[in-house]
């Protein structure tokens, strides 16, 4: 028997993103470290370990991605490169499904652009979750506007399912899509709404079976939390993360995109309230091709770009809450494929006025690369220019059980100071506002669900309170806490925003040392 070869074309794009996509985050992965949000995770990776549910007890995004790392923990070791291969696969996983997504809007060539601006630009790597939970539901949509199978609306449904363990935001937005799909896929009829009993019909039983299908995944979940830990908890601690206050705070502490300041500081490296107008933009022409399409030109095919156009501009909501280049950089694959789908139209088309388009395109998209090279070297560990300040500054080895991590002098002499401090020492360490990742390099746990103490957290009597009974119940042996938190000036002065906890501490705890920004405080003798 002759073998079966598969068309040439079926295999080597992905493979082109697979192997690039490895060896360009290989180049840098073990470069940098971030104490905050990618200790929140790989913190919570052991905790799971050690028999502690996400969410319930203690403060986690959803579930998913921390019963995930804890896997892989058990079959490696807790060790923070383990971590990040696993945040590296689903980098990977997000450029093929952009490039799956892609590929149904124009040439396979052309659909390569996305996937590799998006494996280049990643942001946080710990946030890769979000990003897959918003494509893997949007590629399963498409899918099924394809082929209109019932197995597709059931695959839909449980990516949404899927996504809703991982990312709870994204799994909304994901649904708001499929809902507003669904909606114009059945109602819409050469231009006009055409609701009748037939339509109206097809249209509920399809997002009905797409809801049982999430529910299909959202149930074992929830009755496992129910008979394992305690399921009250876990919907009230889930209200307490993303409560309003929470967003509130967040969405007041990052400056919010003003046209006028894209234009007065334009520079690079700081071109983030561009971007957002220059993706509004984006979105508003791609609204424009597809009222023609329904309106004016009246055809009775579907396209594909709306659910792309609803998706991308649904989430452009998380970006705006907390708004920063990393955030838009987490919901940037679908502003990717639409700018990659009008570079191709604007290819195809002949005249002056297409290729002063293409060149303006291109121009925007050399800003974006620069700008985005340049961005976040001293903080996202996802940054390539990461690399590079680090070897400019001198790499440094930070080399322990949990991470063999090349870091700048000033990070090493206070990881390590931090790390030779605790070692050999006995009882339980509560860092004082966001730094998780010390518990996992230096191994003392903290066993209070307390993971973030930040201000919104600590709004109130009641707040403070339920912080320090935690401290009291566990008999918190060390708190660590950011120089800037305890003694200087601003908005973030413990003393201001958590008088009660402040007082608690000074009261039952001393001043022991002192690790670069860092303090560290020591329970007294009673």
């Amino acid at each position: 028997m002759s073998r079966v070869k598969l068309p040439r074309k079926k295999w080597i794009y992905p493979a082109l993103i697979i192997i690039l996509g490895f060896s360009y985050y290989a180049s840098f992965f073990n470069y940098g470290i971030n104490l905050g949000d990618e200790g929140y995770i790989v913190d919570g990776g052991e905790r799971v370990l050690r028999g502690q549910w996400p969410v319930s007890d203690f403060m986690s995004y959803p579930p998913g991605s921390y019963f995930l790392l804890a896997l892989f923990f058990k079959i490696f070791g807790a060790s923070l490169l383990v971590s990040r291969f696993l945040e590296m696969t689903f980098l990977i996983v997000n450029g093929l499904l952009a490039f799956y997504i892609g590929k149904r809007l124009m040439p396979e060539k052309w659909a390569l652009l996305p996937p590799f601006v998006l494996i280049a630009f990643p942001g946080f790597w710990h946030k890769a979750v979000l990003a897959f939970s918003l494509l893997l539901p949007l590629s399963m949509l498409l899918r099924f506007l394809e082929r209109k199978t019932m197995t597709g609306i059931l695959y839909m449904g449980w990516a949404v399912g899927l996504a809703m363990v991982f990312r709870i935001e994204a799994a909304l937005f994901s649904l708001i899509t499929i809902l507003s799909s669904l909606f114009c896929y059945h109602l819409w009829r050469d231009g006009v709404l055409s609701v009748n009993r037939e339509s109206m019909a097809s249209f509920l039983k399809e997002f009905i079976l797409c809801g049982l299908a999430v529910l299909s995944i959202l149930t074992p979940v929830l009755m496992f939390y129910y008979y394992q830990s305690d399921l009250v908890r876990f919907f009230h601690s889930l209200r307490e993360g993303y409560g309003s206050s929470n967003i509130s705070w967040v969405s007041g502490f990052f400056e919010k995109p003003s046209l006028l300041s894209a234009i007065t500081k334009f520079r690079i490296g700081s071109l983030k309230n561009l971007f957002f107008f220059l993706t509004l933009a984006l979105y508003l022409f791609i609204l424009r091709r597809v009222v023609v399409h329904f309106f004016i030109e009246k055809r009775k095919d579907f396209p594909l770009l709306l659910p792309v156009l609803i998706l991308g501009v649904v989430s452009l909501i998380y970006s705006y809450i907390a708004f920063s280049k990393a955030h838009l950089l987490q919901i940037a694959a679908t502003s990717y494929i639409l700018f990659t789908f009008l570079l191709y139209s604007l290819w195809q088309r002949k005249g002056l006025k297409s290729t002063i388009g293409l060149v303006i395109l291109i121009l925007f998209l050399t800003l974006h690369v620069l700008d985005s090279f340049k961005w976040g070297a001293h903080f996202a560990s996802g940054s390539i220019s990461r690399l590079y300040y680090i070897r400019k500054e001198g790499a440094r080895l930070l080399s322990s059980p949990q991470a063999k991590i090349y870091v700048g002098k000033k990070e090493f002499d206070t990881l390590d100071g931090l790390i030779q401090f605790f070692e050999n020492r006995q009882g339980y360490l509560l860092p004082i506002h966001f730094e998780s990742m010390v518990n996992f390099l230096t191994g003392l746990e903290n066993p209070t669900r307390h993971t973030i103490i930040t201000p919104p957290l600590l709004q109130g009597m009641a707040k403070q309170k339920e912080v320090i009974d935690d401290i009291e119940r566990f008999k918190i042996k060390y708190l660590l806490i950011h120089r800037m938190n305890w003694v200087e000036e601003g908005s973030f002065r413990f003393r201001d925003y958590a008088p009660f906890v402040h007082e608690f501490v000074l009261r039952h705890y001393q001043l022991e040392k002192e690790v670069g920004d860092y303090l560290i405080y020591s329970r007294q003798s009673v």
